[in-house]
């Protein structure tokens, strides 16, 4: 639709994607600043930000410190940002050489050199599609098996994507490669940045992450300087031997990332596993927890779906209830806000959606809930069955705790006639920790 060149030889519709790129970017951009409703700081946090002198020296200053003090990991990281950045730039520069001279038989200076560089804008569009939904799958990859192994991963495959592309004769085989492309192009744009954000402190992200984005510069800026040289005098000026040299420094930084330490298993982050070791690992196959729907069940709950999460096993919510509509007498524990009896089929059902929403909003996955009719107890040793490798979670409270007893009737109940592992949560006030009169 849009013919013509410059002078020079640069198609017309080079100009005119550039030009629309550049609308979907700034478009994109201004609707996600408008939209988002940023987390306002505390009045204390408030007060230490302006409390904090200002001006270009004191910026400098926050990052010469922040350099000097950044966890060991982050060297590392920056070392294999060396090598995957350095190696991105030069596939976008010499990937229209490459498939020119490999799949159209052309050099850029030969005429038809716009068909292997409109060919490109198609292979580009296929790593960046194939991207949308690597991103998501990295997710879970690295949650189960720790980040930096699936950023190593993906780098990989970038270098095998290279050497690949590198050999392929045909337009269409040069698409294939473009698959471990994107996946590698996912973990680059999202992965290390979980590993930085695992690393430092909370109130230091914004300069790590700055720093971070600096580690991207440099090695852009290092590639300009000096592939020049590295092309002309070792690689021959040959656009092919320029995609296997990416493919090489793809490999470099996939070995480097090996490097990256995981922490301590008591420092693992919140956030994103580095790749510490985990102890409850594959331990159990179900965690059984039980709900009401009280502020203190939810915090069973929340413990149970950690445990269930960490051990990638199922987590199965019970809400057991009264058959009988409703209570011969008020119940006083479920006055004081501890755990209350539910009375009608209604009722469960309303725990478990107040149990579900607040796991959702966690983001808790392998979740299944039952109702059951009876008493919590035996709702929760008829879930948890006679597998050993179960695991039944519940609050040291309950119902039926008397003033100064550590256990209420449900969780002793449990702890006397499971065939599994309990756990008791402690999930009352300082008052549930407190001796009764008797001491």
């Amino acid at each position: 639709m849009i013919n013509g060149t410059t002078a020079a030889g640069i198609p017309f519709w080079v100009f005119w994607a550039f030009f629309i790129g550049s609308f979907c970017s700034i478009a994109t951009v201004l609707i996600s600043v408008i939209s988002t409703k940023e987390i306002p700081p505390t009045p204390e946090e408030l007060a230490e930000l302006r409390a904090r002198p200002g001006g270009p020296a004191t910026y400098i200053g926050d990052i010469v410190t922040a350099v000097r003090a950044m966890p060991f990991g982050m060297h590392k990281i920056g070392v294999v940002y060396l090598f995957q950045w350095y190696a991105i730039v030069v596939y976008w520069q010499f990937v229209a050489t490459s498939i020119g001279e490999s799949a159209f038989g052309v050099t850029p200076e030969e005429k038809g050199f716009e068909q292997a560089a409109g060919w490109v804008g198609l292979m580009n569009n296929t790593y960046n599609f194939v991207t949308i939904f690597a991103a998501l799958a990295l997710i879970g990859f690295a949650a189960r098996f720790g980040a930096k192994w699936i950023h190593a991963a993906a780098l990989v495959g970038a270098a095998i994507g290279m050497l690949a592309l590198s050999q392929v004769g045909n337009q269409y085989v040069a698409l294939l490669p473009m698959v471990l492309l994107g996946i590698a192009w996912a973990s680059m744009m999202g992965v290390p940045y979980i590993l930085v954000a695992s690393m430092v402190p909370k109130e230091r992200l914004g300069v790590y992450m700055g720093i971070v984005n600096m580690m991207i510069v440099v090695p852009m800026l290092i590639q300009t300087v000096t592939f020049g040289w590295i092309f002309e005098n070792v690689l021959g000026g040959d656009g092919t031997n320029a995609i296997v040299f990416a493919g090489v420094l793809f490999g470099i930084g996939a070995v480097a990332m090996l490097f990256v330490s995981p922490p301590r298993e008591t420092e693992e982050s919140e956030i994103m596993p580095l790749g510490a070791p985990r102890r409850i690992d594959n331990v159990y196959n179900r965690v059984v927890v039980g709900s009401d729907g009280t502020p203190n069940s939810l915090k069973t709950v929340g413990h149970a779906a950690g445990v269930a999460a960490a051990a990638d096993a199922d987590l199965f919510v019970i809400s057991a209830y009264n058959p009988q509509a409703t209570p011969e007498q008020p119940s006083s524990l479920a006055a004081a806000g501890e755990h209350q009896e539910l009375y009608g089929e209604e009722a469960a059902r309303e725990a478990i959606r107040i149990s579900i929403k607040e796991l959702k909003k966690e983001r808790a996955r392998n979740i299944d809930h039952r109702i059951v009719a009876g008493t919590p107890a035996e709702a929760l040793l008829e879930v948890a069955g006679s597998d050993p490798s179960n695991l039944i979670v519940v609050g040291n409270r309950g119902l039926g705790a008397a003033e100064g007893e550590a256990l209420g009737s449900v969780p002793r109940e449990v702890v006397k006639n499971a065939v599994c592992n309990v756990m008791v949560v402690q999930t009352g006030g300082d008052e549930t920790l407190t001796p009764g009169r008797g001491g």
